[in-house]
């Protein structure tokens, strides 16, 4: 479809087959050529948002995003909206469950770039790709590594593997093996794999991941490091002798992973707060966090404290208060902190806010121990939220606290940030996590936490520059 083509007798292995959309997009009734043309015309738009975007670096990924069709995986939805919308840079649900929950879809292109350059892909590997969709990664892969048969796609859906198989042969790359099973299993009977790449979310990592990538391979997933966080980390993990090792660490926000190692499905249940402002309009509340759990008492301390007068307090903060906010949530999360989502900014901000609960509980539950804190200042419970920075271009306040009840918390907020600040203030790209089989893990070392998972122990940190 328009893409650049192989020099003459030579064609390439993975070139798709299909030259054109379907006759019946939707789309004006030009010639098949301009609709080729203007395929390629949004293909290219979207390589250079992903270049200024700053994920996308590596010219072969530029080049097989550039020869893969997108509408070619999605034909439905170009039939209903349109080229413009299969090329935005957006995730495409493609199936939902009777509730409404999404169950499959299209990864957004961003994050694809993101996970596609974590594989580090040359030709002549072999990639185990768990988390089919519409097929359109795994055409990717195909393209990166040179060769359709070495990519293997498992999905545990019936209709959405036919369907998968269905857009991969139209595209010309049939040659890709599609399974219907549990990815947690893998695909021994394929295995062992230079690199493993799941496009679902998973809270564990399986054994059957680690036993079927080859040594030296990669194993590239979004894993939710604890259980209240706030989507998941993609992380590159290495193989090792006897543990993985990261090379590489990103945000992520994926579909959970479903069959026998689905994730956990216990969560915090968010505590809404519900007001009227002006007579006229209802603003919600979400908040949710591991602090919540410890008793009723904890959570209408939270209601009260967020229904009650704030305060904003600088921070001076030297870095950017997102990666404070990383570090918060993946070093304090299953201890002590708390997320919150405003529709409005009349409990002090708008958007997402993340921060530290300082209450009695904490302690009398084994929480964190605030130390000679805890002499100076007062026991009533408090609440110290830093907002994230929102796509708006107003960017005030990012440096400031909001405050609820005790100063108890934003102390506490504020020795956090210290403690980051002489890290040299990481951001997620700084992570560093080794996975261990269960109960293999050495002792965490200065600056490391331990995480225990069902089938692996993680041992995290955040890493100074090298320079250091």
């Amino acid at each position: 479809m328009g893409e650049e083509q192989p020099p003459a007798g030579e064609p390439s292995a993975t070139q798709p087959r299909q030259t054109a959309p379907p006759d019946d997009t939707g789309l004006p009734p030009d010639s098949d050529e301009d609709l080729s043309a203007k395929s390629l015309r949004l293909r290219c738009q979207l390589i250079e948002q992903l270049k200024a975007q700053g994920v996308l670096h590596n010219a072969a990924l530029e080049e097989a995003l550039r020869r893969v069709p997108r509408e070619l995986f999605l034909p439905d939805i170009a039939i209903r909206e349109g080229l413009e919308h299969i090329y935005a840079d957006e995730a495409i649900v493609t199936k939902r469950s009777s509730q409404g929950a999404p169950l499959s879809s299209s990864s957004a292109p961003s994050m694809m770039a993101i996970m596609l350059e974590q594989l580090d892909l040359r030709p002549g590997l072999r990639v185990l790709e768990i988390g089919a969709g519409t097929g359109y990664n795994a055409a990717l892969l195909a393209e990166l590594i040179g060769d359709p048969g070495a990519v293997i796609t498992v999905d545990i859906e019936p209709d959405i593997v036919e369907q998968a198989r269905q857009n991969l042969a139209s595209a010309g790359y049939e040659g890709v093996t599609v399974l219907c099973a549990d990815g947690v299993e893998g695909a021994q009977a394929f295995a062992p794999f230079d690199r493993i790449e799941l496009t679902v979310a998973a809270d564990d990592i399986a054994p059957a991941w680690i036993s079927q990538l080859a040594p030296g391979g990669r194993l590239v997933l979004p894993l939710e490091i604890h259980r209240h966080q706030r989507g998941q980390v993609s992380l590159a993990l290495v193989k090792q002798q006897g543990y993985l090792e990261s090379a590489a660490a990103a945000h992520a926000f994926f579909i959970p992973l479903r069959g026998d190692q689905a994730m956990a499905a216990e969560r915090t249940a968010p505590l809404a707060v519900v007001t009227t402002h002006a007579s006229a309009h209802r603003w919600e509340l979400n908040v949710f966090g591991a602090p919540l759990n410890l008793s009723a008492e904890v959570r209408r301390d939270v209601l009260h404290l967020l229904s009650g007068p704030h305060e904003t307090r600088d921070l001076h903060l030297d870095g950017p208060a997102r990666a404070l906010l990383a570090y918060l949530e993946l070093r304090y999360g299953e201890a002590e902190t708390l997320y919150a989502w405003s529709g409005h900014a009349l409990w002090g901000f708008e958007g997402w806010a993340g921060g530290v609960l300082s209450h009695p509980a904490l302690e009398q539950n084994n929480g964190p121990s605030f130390g000679p804190l805890a002499a100076r200042f007062s026991h009533q419970p408090g609440l110290a939220l830093l907002r994230s920075a929102s796509s708006s271009p107003d960017d005030a306040g990012l440096n400031q606290a909001i405050l609820y009840g005790s100063t108890t918390a934003l102390r506490r907020l504020q020795q956090i940030a210290r403690e980051w600040k002489n890290l040299h203030s990481p951001d997620i790209s700084a992570l560093r996590l080794r996975a261990y089989p269960q109960g293999t893990a050495p002792p965490p070392g200065i600056d490391e936490w331990l995480i225990r998972k069902r089938s692996v122990d993680l041992l995290l940190s955040f890493q100074k520059p090298a320079d250091e």
